[in-house]
C-alpha cells in the first residue's frame, strides 16, 4: 500500500507564501503575522510524473523586525533588527522517497526524510502600502538529521502587489527561484548506484554537483475580512542538468514539476 506523507511542511520545493506578515496588520505593537493552511498536489518524488495529495501550511510571526517564518519547507528565524536586511538560522524538512507509484523506483533503496540546518540572508523592501513589496532571499541548508542528504543552496526573488483594479482585498505574489545541490545532494536524489541499478533495471548514473532546478510561482490571496482570506498556490519547476538527465526523471518521470494548492489564511 502506498504511504503518503502525513504533513507537508511548506512544499519541499520552493513556493510562494502569502505576502509579508506586515502586509495586512497594524505594526504598532505585539506579535503580528499570518498562517495559511490547505491541501495541494505534489510530485510523488523529485522528478516524478505522478502526483499525490498533501497538506500544506505556511506562516510568519513578527515581533517588530524580528520574525519566525515557515516557508518552502524551512523554519527561518530573523535575528536582525532592521527594516530591510534579514538574516538568521533555519531548520527544514526534506521529503524522502520510498513506496512510490513507479514500481522500478519503489524497488530502489528507500530514502528517509531528513531534517536540515543552515541559514539565510535576505533583502526586503515594503512600500508605504505594505501590500506592495519585494524580497530576495538566499538560503543554504544541509541534511544532517535522520538522513545525510547533502547541501542545497536556493535563491528566491519575490514581488507582491495588491490588485485593486479587481478587488481591494486581492493580493498577488510572483516568485522566481533557482536551486543548486552539491554532489551528495544530487547523488542522493538523482543518482543510481550498482545495487539500485540491479533492483530497478535502470542504468548506472552518477549525479554531480550543479544547478538542480529553476522555477516560477504564483499565489493569489483574496481577503474576505481583515482577518480571513482564501488563496491559491501554483509553482512550476524545471529540473536541469543531472536532475533532468537521470533515469529517475528521463525514463520514470518528467523534468517538468508542478505544485497546486488551495489555502485558507488567518491574520494574527
Amino acid at each position: 500500500m502506498k504511504t503518503l506523507c502525513a504533513v507537508l511542511f511548506g512544499l519541499g520545493i520552493a513556493a510562494v507564501s502569502v505576502p509579508s506578515a506586515r502586509a495586512q496588520t497594524d505594526q504598532s505593537s505585539g506579535i503580528q503575522g499570518y498562517v495559511s493552511a490547505g491541501v495541494g498536489l505534489l510530485p510523488d518524488y523529485i522528478g516524478a510524473s505522478k502526483y499525490i495529495i498533501v497538506p500544506y501550511v505556511d506562516g510568519q510571526a513578527n515581533l517588530g523586525n524580528y520574525f519566525l517564518r515557515f516557508d518552502g519547507g524551512d523554519l527561518q528565524l530573523n535575528l536582525l533588527d532592521d527594516d530591510n536586511i534579514h538574516a538568521g538560522p533555519l531548520i527544514g524538512y526534506r521529503m524522502g522517497r520510498g513506496d512510490v507509484y513507479y514500481d522500478a523506483v519503489s524497488r530502489m533503496h528507500h530514502i528517509r526524510y531528513s531534517i536540515t540546518d543552515g541559514g539565510f540572508v535576505e533583502y526586503e523592501h515594503l512600500a508605504q502600502d505594505p501590500r506592495s513589496g519585494e524580497r530576495v532571499t538566499l538560503s543554504v541548508s544541509e541534511g544532517n538529521i535522520n538522513y545525510q542528504s547533502g547541501l542545497d543552496v536556493e535563491l528566491r526573488a519575490l514581488l507582491h502587489r495588491p490588485l485593486d483594479f479587481i478587488d481591494p482585498g486581492l493580493i498577488a505574489a510572483v516568485e522566481g527561484d533557482m536551486g543548486w545541490g552539491d554532489g551528495s545532494f544530487m547523488q542522493t536524489y538523482f543518482g543510481i548506484n550498482q545495487p539500485n541499478a540491479v533492483a530497478s533495471g535502470f542504468p548506472l548514473f552518477r549525479a554531480r554537483s550543479g544547478i538542480e532546478d529553476a522555477g516560477v510561482s504564483l499565489s493569489l490571496d483574496q481577503y474576505l475580512s481583515r482577518k480571513w482570506s482564501v488563496g491559491v498556490r501554483f509553482h512550476y519547476m524545471r529540473l536541469l542538468g543531472d536532475a533532468a538527465d537521470t533515469p529517475l526523471t528521463a525514463i520514470a518521470g518528467s523534468p517538468d514539476q508542478m505544485f497546486g494548492g488551495v489555502v485558507v489564511g488567518y491574520v494574527l
